[in-house]
This record gives C-alpha cells, sequence and structure tokens, in this order.
C-alpha cells in the first residue's frame, strides 16, 4: 500500500502520476486515510473508452426496438 500525506500530494501529484502510474495511492492527514487517487495508464483509458461506447450503443439499440 502506498500511503502519502496530502501535503506531500499537493507538492508532488506531477511526480506520482508519472511514477505511480495504475495504481493506488492512499491519502493521510495526520495518519488517518483520507482518501484515495487511482492513475491510470493509456491502456486502461482506452478500455475504459471501448467499455462506455459499448454500453452506449447497447442502450442506443433497446431504445430503437422500443420505438
Amino acid at each position: 500500500m502506498i500511503q502519502k500525506d496530502i501535503r506531500d500530494i499537493r507538492t508532488n501529484l506531477t511526480k506520482y502520476i508519472n511514477k505511480y502510474n495504475g495504481r493506488k495511492i492512499y491519502i493521510s492527514k495526520y495518519n488517518k486515510i483520507i482518501g484515495e487517487l487511482k492513475f491510470y495508464s493509456s491502456r486502461e483509458k482506452e478500455k475504459v473508452k471501448l467499455d462506455i461506447a459499448k454500453e452506449i450503443i447497447k442502450r442506443a439499440d433497446a431504445d430503437m426496438e422500443l420505438i
């Protein structure tokens, strides 16, 4: 588990985006986890775009059958 303090995230966000691409970073404040970030690789982004497009097409087909 990668845990970083919120002040550290604010100052080094770009560095973490490049270093931990595709992994989760848990954000902590006073040693208490308050959130999480996940940076997606380009391959993951493309897969998500395709999944969204497939879902849109499925719904459009279902709507056309109702007409």
